[in-house]
């Protein structure tokens, strides 16, 4: 099984719904996440991106900074390479939180700023994204969004966030991303150079980041609500 059905079996574990109902925030021209049968709401700042996703049900122009989300309430949240373009991340999570079902879930897909792929994207102007992004993968046709990748999207910033807001972490991965692997095919950055690489990448960010995996993929489940009268029946 791939990672990526263990990560939808995670999200969908438990919805028992004649069609769930699913919010794609940042969805722009494609949805990265998609359930044969579910209503597909995607939510967008770019009319423009919106009209040339074919899987959308719905298109919702927004921000996510506004509070101009959908009412919902939806069974699943996707933010699939999304939080690294908004300056406050923990503040979009409880946005997007106010319209989601009470066991609904989040599925967040994003790179780790302290990453060498994250690090050297947040001190590289967006000219140097752009020109890496057309030569690395040609065939994307869309611009590179500014980036702000805080450090409260770090996986461990974002399991404290789940653990205050009533989630639970379902689900967890890392992984090397699509650009870094290219970008190292064609400058031959491999065997005892990567390692070197990563020994002192490793060291410069006093064993807290990694060269090896840029991105990560996390589930959170929104913990069910115990009532009082159930909770005495539980004693």
């Amino acid at each position: 099984m791939t990672e990526m059905q263990l990560l939808r079996d995670a999200a969908l574990s438990g919805l028992a719904r004649d069609r769930l109902a699913i919010l794609d925030v940042g969805a722009g021209r494609t949805s990265s996440f998609r359930v044969d049968g579910a209503q597909l709401v995607g939510f967008d700042s770019s009319s423009e991106e919106l009209a040339l996703n074919p899987h959308l049900d719905e298109r919702v122009v927004g921000r996510i900074e506004e509070g101009s989300l959908p009412a919902g309430p939806f069974d699943v949240a996707v933010l699939w390479d999304v939080l690294e373009h908004v300056d406050a991340p923990h503040e979009a999570l409880s946005k997007v939180s106010e319209v989601l079902a009470p066991d609904a879930a989040i599925v967040i897909a994003a790179p780790d700023p302290l990453s060498l792929k994250g690090v050297t994207t947040k001190i590289t102007p967006l000219a140097f994204h752009r020109h890496v992004l057309r030569r690395v993968l040609p065939f994307v046709e869309r611009e590179p969004f500014p980036t702000y990748l805080r450090f409260e999207m770090r996986p461990s910033a974002i399991r404290t966030w789940a653990t205050r807001n009533g989630f639970d972490v379902v689900f967890f991965c890392l992984e090397e991303g699509l650009i870094q692997r290219r970008l190292r095919a064609r400058l031959r950055l491999h065997g005892w150079r990567w390692r070197l690489v990563r020994l002192l990448f490793r060291a410069v960010t006093l064993g807290r980041g990694s060269a090896a995996h840029t991105d990560y993929r996390m589930v959170l489940r929104r913990r069910p609500v115990v009532s009082p009268d159930s909770a005495r029946n539980l004693l």
